[in-house]
C-alpha cells in the first residue's frame, strides 16, 4: 500500500512552529493536534530558525529578485505568443501548400525558375 504524501504551505508550517514556540507545548502535542509526524514539526522548527534572519534582510535584494522574475515571466509570455503565431502560420502554410498544384509548389521554391517541373520530368 502506498501512502499519500501530503504537502503543506509555508504559511501552515510557520503557523505550526509559531504555535509551538508561543504555547510552550511539546512537539508531540502540536504534532498530534495537526495530525503530523513529530519529525516533520522538528524539521520545520529547524528550518524556521535557520531562515529567521531572512526576515530582516534588505528588501532591495528581494525587490531585485522579484523584478527579475517579472522580467522573465514577461519574456516567457512574449515567446509563447511568438510560438503561437509561428504555429498558426505553419498550419496555414501547410494547408495552402497542400491545396496547391505541383507547378505552384515549385514556383514557391524559386519563382524565377518556372521550368523546374518540365526539367524534373
Amino acid at each position: 500500500m502506498s501512502q499519500i504524501h501530503r504537502k503543506f504551505t509555508p504559511e501552515f508550517k510557520s503557523k505550526v512552529v509559531l504555535e509551538l514556540l508561543e504555547t510552550g507545548k511539546s512537539i508531540s502535542e502540536i504534532a498530534s493536534k495537526y495530525s503530523l509526524l513529530p519529525k516533520s514539526v522538528t524539521t520545520w522548527k529547524k528550518q524556521f530558525f535557520e531562515n529567521a534572519s531572512s526576515a530582516f534582510e534588505d528588501s532591495v535584494s528581494t525587490r531585485k529578485y522579484k523584478d527579475e522574475i517579472k522580467e522573465k515571466d514577461e519574456k516567457i509570455e512574449q515567446l509563447e505568443k511568438t510560438l503561437g503565431r509561428t504555429v498558426m502560420e505553419r498550419d496555414w502554410l501547410s494547408k495552402k501548400v497542400g491545396s496547391s498544384g505541383l507547378i505552384e509548389k515549385f514556383s514557391l521554391v524559386d519563382p524565377q525558375a518556372p521550368n523546374i517541373y518540365h526539367e524534373a520530368m
